[in-house]
Formats: C-alpha cells, structure tokens, sequence
C-alpha cells in the first residue's frame, strides 16, 4: 500500500566532487535541488562535463560519493545509458524478456520494437544492429519495465528528426498512460519541448540548477518556438550544444 509521497522523486546533491588525473578534488555538482511527480517528464540540459550524467547516476543509485539524499518513486526502474549495454549472446527479444515484470508475448515485444523504429529485428543480435539500432534497442528494453521511474540519458541523439519524434512520444507514453516519472538528460531541445513538463538548465563549475522552467500544458507550436527562443537568449550554450548534436552522422 502507498503513502502519501511515494510517487515522488526528490534530488538533493548539495556536493559532488571527483578527482582528476593529479589526484586534486574536482567539484562538478553544488546546491542541484529539484522534485518531480507522478506523470512529469522532466528535461536536463546543460553543456558538456557540466554533470548531467553524473547526477543521472546518482539518482539510479550508481555513486553514492555525494552529499545530499536521494528519493525516488516506487516501482521499477527503466533506465537507457548513452551506451546500449545489450547482452550480445541474446537476441532483442531475449534481451526484453530478461528484465520485463511477466513474460510477454511474441507480438508485444514486436508491437515494443515496431514502436522505436525496429519492426521485424526481434530475432537479431546486437552485433547484427548499428549503434544507432541498438541505443533503440536499449530504449525499448527500459520501456518494457513497466517503469515507475524512467531515466534517460541521451536518448535522441543523433538521430533524424522524424525518428527522434517518434521516439519522443515512446518515451512520453509511460508519464500520459501510467503515471511515470520520466528524467531525461538531452542536448535535443526541438524533440524535448513538446512532451516535457520542466526544463532544467545546468550551468557553471561547478554546476548549480540555473533555471527550472516549466513548459506550459497544451502548449502549441507557436508557443513552443517561443519558450525556446527564450531559453536560447538566456542561455547560449543550449543553442552550441543542439548544433553540436545535429552535424554529428546520423545513426
């Protein structure tokens, strides 16, 4: 039985710090203070090395080297790394069996990878995908957790506009239909915007939490563009980061 609070996910990293290569302390991460609720997806965005992934990390409980304290919604955990991490002697299917709740059929894992961009690859191992085939992969495996928690790093990188779409509205599915809470970390503003509740701005070294905007519900295209706009002219290196991304080859 739940108790009041149980589907929340409260972040509190008051320090984090690692050591470089002379051995020095490094603070990458101060004050990072932020909640979220059942059914909000919330967007991470920041420039490189400014500690996106690392608190990702520490939400999944990976490093716990910080000060602070973590709370995190009940239920299972989805989450895609920047790195697939698929089990190479597996096929998809077999990858996607191994970690969902109950054993589901053969069509629901095709109905699964039709959804991110793979129909017909269920048989395939990960040696037979590109790296843009199995970060899909990856994603759909985190999808078919049933997640209450669902973390993201990267998730639309490099890949063309209409896929990321697609892929955006798979990954907004489980906050509109199940009440997850979705964290994402992004260079992908345009792909973002529309499904996402807040915007989290990272920014300085060490990084601090530089803005926690939240995206209007319903709001249309012309509404979107301009809230962009916005954050582009308060912080410019949203704008460097997204070109970035997009003159990489696409997967």
């Amino acid at each position: 039985m739940q108790t009041p609070g149980d589907d929340l996910l409260d972040i509190r990293i008051d320090n984090k710090v690692f050591c470089d290569g002379n051995g020095e302390q490094v603070r990458v991460l101060r004050g990072i203070c932020f909640s979220a609720r059942a059914g909000e997806v919330l967007a991470l965005f920041g420039a490189s090395g400014t500690g996106k992934t690392t608190t990702l990390r520490i939400v999944l409980g990976l490093d716990d080297a910080f000060d602070g304290h973590i709370r995190r919604p009940t239920g299972r955990v989805g989450v895609m790394f920047q790195e697939p991490r698929l089990l190479p002697w597996l096929t998809l299917a077999e990858n996607l069996r191994l970690v969902t709740p109950a054993d589901p059929s053969s069509s629901g894992i095709a109905a699964l990878l039709a959804e991110v961009g793979l129909p017909g690859a269920a048989n395939r191992l990960p040696r037979e995908l590109s790296l843009g085939m199995a970060r899909r992969a990856a994603l759909a495996r985190a999808l078919s957790v049933d997640p209450g928690l669902l973390v993201l790093d990267e998730p639309f990188a490099s890949l063309d506009p209409l896929l990321a779409a697609t892929l955006a509205e798979a990954v907004a599915r489980p906050a509109r239909d199940r009440g997850a809470t979705v964290l994402i970390a992004t260079h992908d503003l345009v792909q973002v915007l529309p499904i996402a509740n807040r915007i989290l701005v990272f920014a300085g070294r060490p990084a601090t939490l530089a803005a926690d905007t939240r995206v209007p519900a319903g709001a249309g295209v012309d509404a979107l563009a301009r809230l962009r706009a916005d954050l582009l002219a308060r912080f410019p290196f949203m704008d460097a980061n997204t070109r970035s991304e997009t003159q990489q080859e696409r997967i």
